[in-house]
């Protein structure tokens, strides 16, 4: 059964006092165990108390701020594996013969009847970046 709070109405006595009624009787009149006058009913002013299980806010707010950590720290390794990832270079080869530079490359093809345009290209782009052509 519920408790229910109460408060003397006399202003002299203004005693408080807690009863235990069924909800069937929760709306008759009380009488002051101090002085004997009407008691009117006290709404309680808050009640302090956790709600548990998966469909209160609480839960939802606090498996919302995991999941939002969890995101950051995952976002973070992945930088930084895709900085410390396997960098390779092309080696410079034509049909599987490998040469010392990109340049030896084209004339590798030219001399074995090749498309040396895609060597021509690497070439270029080494010369750009300062390797050895």
């Amino acid at each position: 059964m519920p408790e229910y709070a109460f408060r003397c109405s006399k202003e002299e006595c203004h005693t408080g006092f807690v009863k235990t009624l069924s909800i069937v009787n929760h709306s008759e009149a009380q009488v002051c165990p101090t002085c004997s006058a009407s008691a009117d009913k006290v709404v309680a002013e808050g009640v302090g108390g956790v709600l548990r299980g998966d469909v209160w806010p609480g839960k939802n707010i606090r498996v919302k701020n995991q999941m939002h950590r969890r995101r950051e720290v995952v976002g973070e390794r992945e930088q930084v594996l895709k900085m410390d990832g396997p960098q390779f270079n092309l080696a410079p080869n034509v049909g599987g013969e490998r040469v010392d530079s990109w340049d030896d490359a084209v004339k590798l093809a030219v001399s074995l009847g090749k498309d040396p345009a895609e060597y021509e290209k690497r070439a270029r782009q080494a010369k750009r970046r300062g390797q050895r052509g």
